[in-house]
């Protein structure tokens, strides 16, 4: 039997690596990549069109300024966040809409890069404050106390916390709506 060898060019590599850019290792391919996000409105908003969630580019507690996220972010307990994002919306809400929500731990999951960390967003797209952040899914735990999943944006990590306003468990938020919710 003949030996076969196969050739490999460096043009096979090409759109790999044009896929992943902003990754930390180009031969990994972005899981949000920029061409999946389309800018709304005044730009503080962003529909990410493989899930159809329109998503805040800032942390709550910043603004948008037209091309960038200013401010500081603003820590908030559980149920402080919870009641943030109800009030915001009480008061108008923001970005043409008052349905914003904290998102599930499978929302929030969305966003996160794979292929990046520090911070593990499209920081194209997104403010690139790393930190937990919130989501709405309550976690059951063994202590019997009430807890909730969040994610490290620095590392894309999934972990469940308490969520009880005496546990300090202090993190930041990005609020999401349906984009029919408009």
């Amino acid at each position: 039997m003949k030996n076969k060898k196969t050739l490999f060019t460096p043009l096979l590599l090409v759109p790999i690596a044009a896929q992943a850019a902003d990754c930390d290792n180009t031969a990994t391919v972005s899981t949000t990549p920029t061409s999946d996000f389309e800018i709304l409105g005044d730009g503080s908003s962003v529909l990410h069109e493989p899930t159809g969630l329109v998503w805040s580019r800032c942390s709550m507690g910043k603004t948008w300024t037209g091309s960038a996220c200013s401010g500081d972010a603003t820590d908030l307990n559980w149920q402080d966040a919870l009641q943030e994002v109800a009030d915001i919306n009480a008061s108008g809400g923001f970005a043409d809409s008052d349905e914003w929500r904290m998102p599930s731990v499978n929302e929030l999951e969305t966003i996160v890069e794979r292929c990046k960390i520090n911070p593990a967003i499209n920081d194209e797209i997104f403010d690139s404050q790393g930190g937990y952040f919130w989501t709405s899914t309550p976690s059951v735990a063994s202590s019997n106390k009430l807890r909730a999943w969040q994610i490290q944006f620095s590392s894309g990590q999934v972990s469940s916390v308490g969520r009880e306003s005496d546990d300090f468990y202090s993190n930041l938020v990005r609020v999401v709506r349906d984009h029919d919710a408009e």
